[in-house]
């Protein structure tokens, strides 16, 4: 019986949609594209490429010495660093021997290139313990990067799908002492103050605490967790714990063929839900992959204790039920900045929201495209209240507008006090 290790795997799809941002796609130089690897300087490269499928250590060794100088003449970190690290090793592939000096070598070329997140990052690699106070201590240059590459010890059931809302260099390094048992305690009150409530960062640092508390409690703050951050992706990970307990009890106690059939039901109902979120859904950049679902793949809600928004720019802080896949107005005409795939085997629809669906021309989208449910300006009456003797205006999508900019021909909704109408001006 395999469905009660099911849920972790559907959570870690759903999780990426809540926090994918721009982020992910940071860099200094925006005019420069990573290859695959996020290396920038892709001609160089190409030369290290070339010379280690050709097997020759000689040449590899020459063109990482290459790409060592110019990413430390430009500054760019994990170009520096992935070539001196490969370069040690074309050279010790060679001669063994020289393992303590290459080495040694290593260790110089990064203290003299002197950048915090590099630092680190060899350190870590080299087995070192609790670096918590080296973090602290360069905390001002780590809050200034940001370099996603390097972000490859924020492990655990998330498989890597957190890097994309690490905001910089300094929360990545505190997350990775996090992970260390050795410092995990002093790290994760650092932690805590420093991302303070951001979803669903200071969720999975809630989660991943309780793996600290007494066996027997954990069941308890799993369950109370799954309850604070229901309808939201990241109490599917609490839920795996809750119907993995329940499993194991089942078997210790030899049940019969009804009560699992029971706990399957609850496991297959604990699954049947993709992303859902009040207010509104935006995405930069990045990549959602949902499957598995029975209900919708994405949906959006008004909240109905909020008053209905909608005016800002950039989508912020607003309860208009829409779902956004907008790349930055920065972004190049002919770039691809994400993906957004959504399985067809769900009985739901593949979105369906409250407001109403943007499908930005700068992602790839794999799914029907047509199997969108937009919403109805019918919510306005129960999210919205304007004080009497005031109108509001909104859209028929539901997104409201002030009274200074909304379209001087058109369809229009305006409420006053409970008086909802719609207006037609020519």
């Amino acid at each position: 019986m395999k469905t009660h290790i099911l849920i972790p795997a559907v959570a870690a799809a759903l999780l990426c949609a809540a926090f994918i941002t721009s982020n992910a796609y940071m860099r200094t130089d925006k005019t420069q594209k990573p290859d695959g690897q996020g290396h920038i300087l892709g001609s160089l490269w190409k030369e290290y490429y070339d010379a280690q499928k050709a097997d020759k250590p000689l040449k590899m060794a020459a063109a990482l010495e290459k790409i060592r100088k110019e990413a430390s003449s430009k500054r760019l970190h994990w170009d520096f660093y992935d070539a001196v690290s490969r370069k040690m090793q074309a050279e010790l592939s060679r001669n063994w021997k020289l393992r303590d000096s290459l080495q040694k070598q290593l260790s110089a070329d990064v203290e003299a290139y002197g950048e915090p997140i590099v630092t680190y990052s060899h350190r870590k690699d080299n087995g070192a313990g609790d670096l918590l106070d080296y973090v602290l201590s360069t905390g001002s240059r780590l809050q200034a990067g940001r370099n996603p590459q390097f972000y490859s010890r924020i492990g655990g059931q998330m498989n890597g799908l957190l890097t994309d809302c690490v905001k910089d260099d300094y929360e990545y390094a505190l997350w990775s002492e996090f992970g260390d048992w050795r410092g995990r305690d002093r790290a994760g009150k650092v932690l805590k103050d420093y991302i303070g409530d951001t979803y669903p960062n200071a969720a999975w640092l809630e989660f991943r605490s309780i793996e600290n508390k007494a066996y027997d409690s954990r069941i308890p703050a799993y369950e109370e967790f799954a309850g604070k951050y229901a309808g939201k992706a990241v109490n599917l990970f609490a839920k795996a714990h809750i119907l993995q307990d329940a499993f194991m009890k089942l078997n210790s106690k030899k049940a019969d063929e009804k009560e699992y059939k029971e706990l399957l039901t609850k496991v297959k109902a604990a699954e049947k839900d993709g992303f859902s979120c009040n207010e509104y859904f935006c995405m930069e950049s990045g990549n959602i992959h949902i499957s598995g679902v029975e209900d919708d793949g994405i949906q959006v809600e008004v909240d109905s204790d909020i008053k209905t928004t909608g005016t800002t720019d950039e989508h912020e802080d607003e309860n208009s039920g829409n779902f956004y896949a907008e790349a930055p107005a920065d972004t190049a005409e002919d770039a691809i900045v994400g993906t957004i795939t959504i399985s067809d085997d769900n009985d739901g629809k593949a979105i369906k929201v409250d407001g109403k669906v943007v499908l930005g021309k700068h992602f790839t989208y794999h799914f029907d495209t047509s199997d969108i449910k937009e919403g109805t300006p019918d919510h306005i009456a129960t999210a919205a209240t304007a004080q009497a003797g005031t109108t509001s205006i909104y859209h028929l999508d539901g997104r409201q507008v002030s009274s200074s900019s909304h379209p001087r021909k058109g369809i229009v909704i305006t409420r006053n006090g409970k008086q909802t109408k719609k207006i037609m001006t020519f």
